[in-house]
């Protein structure tokens, strides 16, 4: 399924995660396939450049239309947003000199999204889908990339929790079921 056309009471996920990181981003920018979905948002929104490319097609056209040096990236289907967290490791993206900067966790998995990726990195990420080359792991061998070691975060709660992604429909179905939970008791979503 498409998940960002998942709703959270009647809006779209995709701008519940926007409307969370417009509170600590001045632009805000969404890259999707289906542009008539946020045609009256209040946000920017871009088509991948590079069709079909995957996660880094969308990371590459979010980074050739953003205002910044620096974007924070994170995927649709990655809700949970740790305002704290996003601050930390920009404070650390900003001190290293790196093209990208994310966790590795210590299976060795390096996780490409909920990161920070430098402009300066375009040029090698569209060598990379000109030649159709796809993989998240390749641009990060590829580029200048400074890694967070999955210990480091545990103070922004636990891993499971900031990495979150509805990837299964048990997933989607649980976090909707919580939130909607949380919302009738009066918590704030």
């Amino acid at each position: 399924m498409d998940k960002q056309t998942l709703k959270v009471q009647y809006t779209l996920i995709a701008l519940v995660i926007a409307d969370k990181l417009s509170s600590v981003f001045d632009d805000v920018l969404r890259v999707t396939n289906k542009p008539e979905l946020y045609v009256k948002t209040r946000y920017r929104v871009v088509e991948d450049i590079y069709k079909d490319a995957g996660p880094l097609g969308g990371i590459n056209s979010g980074l050739v239309h953003a205002y910044g040096d620096i974007a924070y990236v994170t995927a649709c289907d990655m809700p949970n947003v740790c305002l704290p967290y996003i601050a930390w490791i920009k404070n650390i993206m900003n001190k290293e000199a790196c093209d990208i900067l994310t966790v590795k966790r210590h299976n060795g998995m390096v996780e490409p999204f909920n990161g920070f990726y430098s402009k300066a990195s375009v040029s090698a990420i569209e060598q990379m889908l000109a030649a159709h080359e796809y993989k998240m792991s390749a641009v990060h061998s590829k580029l200048a990339a400074h890694y967070i070691d999955e210990e480091d975060i545990k103070q922004f709660g636990a891993y499971d929790d900031l990495f979150f992604n509805m990837n299964w429909q048990h997933q989607i179905k649980n976090y909707l079921a919580r939130i909607n939970s949380q919302s009738q008791k009066g918590v704030k979503v």
